[in-house]
């Protein structure tokens, strides 16, 4: 839905995702409201409550890459 633009449709599909823990489900509804938001006519008070949702996943997603960067190990490191 997001790669055909149907940001609307994508957002409200992304409510039925059962496991909203995933990195997967994160970067999918970020992706959705990022699109719904840059595209769609919305109340004021709908567009905030969306704008934090998206600004708190973006921040969970960089957390998880951070994580996920701290925990592989360093390629120059000699473990010999």
């Amino acid at each position: 839905m997001i790669v055909r633009r149907k940001f609307e449709q994508a957002v409200r599909l992304s409510n039925e995702i059962i496991d909203k823990s995933t990195k997967q489900y994160k970067k999918i509804r970020r992706d959705a409201l990022k699109g719904y938001l840059e595209n769609c006519a919305l109340r004021d008070s709908e567009r905030n409550k969306l704008s934090e949702e998206c600004r708190k996943l973006d921040i969970e997603l960089s957390n998880i890459d951070k994580m996920k960067l701290s925990l592989e190990p360093d390629e120059d490191l000699d473990l010999d």
